[in-house]
Order: C-alpha cells, then sequence, then structure tokens
C-alpha cells in the first residue's frame, strides 16, 4: 500500500501531524540535519530521523536533491508508544510515497499476478 507523504516547512502548520507528513530540519547549513515525519498510519506519532551527512556511520539518507518528494533510507519503523519493542508500522519514503513492507511486493508495483503456477 502507498499512501502520498506530505511535505511542510513550518512545524507550526495546522496540518503538520498529519499521517505521513514530514520536514527536514537545518542546523546552521543549507543542507538538511535530520527529518521529522509522522507515522502514516494515522496514530499521530511522529519521530526525527538523524541523517547522514557522509561523516558518520549512523543514520539516514536522503537519495536525490529534491526533498519535496525525497527517497529516505534504511526503513522506517513506528514502535508502540507504551511497548518500544512491538513495531506497529515499518516502511520505507521512496519518492515522496509511504511504502508499507507488510504489502507484498507484487502488489506494491502493480504487477499482474499468475495465477496456477
Amino acid at each position: 500500500m502507498t499512501s502520498a507523504a506530505r511535505h511542510f516547512l513550518d512545524p507550526t502548520h495546522p496540518q503538520f501531524r498529519k499521517p505521513g507528513s514530514f520536514r527536514f530540519t537545518y542546523r546552521g547549513t543549507t543542507t538538511p540535519s535530520s527529518v521529522i515525519v509522522t507515522c502514516p498510519c494515522g496514530c499521530r506519532a511522529a519521530t526525527e530521523l538523524p541523517l547522514n551527512n557522509g561523516k558518520e556511520t549512523t543514520g539516514w539518507w536522503v537519495a536525490g536533491s529534491n526533498l519535496t518528494t525525497p527517497t529516505v533510507y534504511p526503513a522506517i519503523e513506528f514502535a508502540r508508544e507504551n511497548d518500544p519493542t512491538k513495531i506497529h508500522w515499518r516502511g520505507w519514503l521512496l519518492e515522496g510515497e509511504w511504502e508499507d513492507t507488510r504489502v507484498p511486493p507484487k502488489l506494491r508495483t502493480c504487477e499482474p499476478a499468475v495465477v496456477g503456477v
């Protein structure tokens, strides 16, 4: 299942906590230092992901230069608030679309299924 991500520059925007919204943060540079994402499932959980600046060995990466429809990797996980060991949503932000990893790849890419093979 895919759903469109919503990019907001202003964290006070009333729609910022909508499912799947995100914004980049900057700390003294023109290069983003982190991305704040809101869970696409609708639970309104949000998390800040530190971005790898090329000097670190950890963090998330942003592929490409289009920050309104980014690809962020590795996958993003949202845990239950009352039990951080239980992941309730896991997926990718690919070219501005949320991809749920629980959906089989054939369904995600809309490839026709082969019946009877």
